[in-house]
């Protein structure tokens, strides 16, 4: 009779063993459709799209594989990521049957974002064939300051061109005094600029990094930059942030808007609002150029520069945050 007990027992745990597992059933996949093909930003990551069937299956139920890694990844989870530029497969197999999606890489660049929004009328991207070469508006224009601190002749051996953000990507890193003559085309009272940079620090540690300078012939102090912080800080007036923003080695998207007639001054970092001043003088630039990365006495260290653009009117915060983050 013992034994017999055991053995119904050992019955009844296999039967509910096997009744959770029917419950378990409901999240397992019993189909799934794929799209026939996905497109993914070079440097970004995108799901494949895939519908389960039931919606609230598990993907562990399923696979998915590239045909080509150098081009684009996808994990266990079907998170691809856009490796390189070009064409690949991502195979899913699952629920007995098998889906391949084409995957094209594509970049859409800051450049490409700026081009869509009304007003620009400076773009450069520093590409490592022809660095001072605008894509929008006049190329810039490179001097080496003469001994005296001031503007010096046009001159190339300021500044080295280096990749960028990513492999596609130019940029040119600046040396001590390095400066640059650049049209921005506006009134110098209402703008907005973007510029995408980076502080080295083995150069530029506990030093003042300049963008632009008030005048036109680099006599004067630096204007609008980084403090050696990290504070941003606009003229030797007020307008200063309260925090550290900006540390070294690492890229940071700038955008400052300068509304004259409505007296505002906003700075963002990587879309994000830090500082918003009210000003009817702070922030003007002298009206059509301006010298960027220029200071008379040498608070002017190093930048790494990968995209400076201008437009001709204050852009709304809605438009700052189509540029993205970094």
């Amino acid at each position: 009779m013992k034994k017999i007990s055991i053995l119904s027992l050992s019955a009844a745990a296999v039967m509910f063993l096997l009744a959770a597992c029917s419950d378990d059933s409901s999240t397992a996949v019993k189909n799934f459709t794929a799209d026939s093909s996905m497109s993914i930003n070079y440097g970004t990551y995108v799901t494949v799209p895939v519908t389960l069937d039931p919606v609230d299956a598990e993907y562990a139920g399923l696979t998915y594989k590239s045909s080509d890694e150098s081009v684009v990844t996808v994990d266990k989870h079907g998170t691809c990521f856009g490796v390189e530029l070009g064409n690949a497969t991502i195979t899913v197999e699952g629920a007995g049957k098998t889906a391949q999606i084409a995957v094209e890489v594509y970049e859409t660049t800051i450049g490409d974002l700026c081009q869509k929004i009304d007003g620009l009328t400076g773009l450069w991207e520093f590409h490592r064939d022809a660095p001072m070469k605008a894509t929008v508006g006049t190329d810039l224009i490179p001097h080496y300051p003469d001994s005296e601190g001031d503007l010096g002749p046009i001159s190339d051996e300021g500044y080295t061109s280096v990749e960028g953000i990513n492999l596609h990507d130019g940029a040119i890193l600046t040396e001590y005094s390095a400066l640059f003559e650049l049209k921005h085309d506006t009134d110098g009272m209402t703008y907005t600029f973007l510029i995408d940079a980076m502080r080295p620090s083995a150069t530029s540690d506990d030093r003042y990094t300049t963008f632009f300078n008030p005048s036109l012939d680099n006599s004067a102090d630096q204007f609008i930059y980084w403090r050696k912080g990290g504070n941003f800080q606009v003229g030797g007036g007020g307008w200063r942030t309260s925090e550290d923003y900006f540390s070294n080695d690492k890229w940071f998207r700038m955008v400052v808007v300068k509304d004259g007639p409505k007296n505002i001054l906003k700075a963002f970092a990587n879309a994000n609002e830090i500082g918003n001043w009210d000003t009817d003088t702070g922030a003007a630039l002298p009206a059509t150029w301006a010298l960027l990365n220029a200071d008379n006495d040498g608070d002017d260290a190093p930048l790494y520069y990968t995209t400076v653009a201008f437009w001709n009117r204050a852009l709304s915060d809605e438009e700052v945050k189509s540029l993205e983050s970094m």
